[in-house]
């Protein structure tokens, strides 16, 4: 450390001290990107709370009118779910 900071490098430290150096300065506009793309989130965001509200609300429906599309809905919202027989045999269980 003494040697580095004193100034008395070689020729490939410096090279490479120089070149992580670079490497830093290009990526110090990270974040600016990175706020772009939080942007195209939070319009992703609502149309997503949406369609999972809409899921919810039509599962009932669904429920009495097309079972199998109930089950997609079911296993959109709390995700896929495998039943066995409990050992007694009188009920599944998850």
């Amino acid at each position: 450390m003494d040697a580095i900071s004193s100034g008395l490098l070689s020729p490939t430290v410096r090279a490479k001290l120089e070149a992580a150096e670079a490497e830093k300065a290009a990526l110090v506009p990270a974040p600016v990107r990175i706020r772009a793309k939080s942007a195209g989130i939070t319009t992703l965001v609502p149309r997503l709370a949406d369609a999972y509200q809409r899921m919810v609300e039509n599962l009932v429906g669904n429920l009495q009118r097309d079972v199998p599309r109930a089950r997609l809905d079911l296993q959109g919202i709390v995700g896929r779910v495998t039943l066995k027989p409990h050992r007694s045999e009188r009920f599944l269980v998850g």
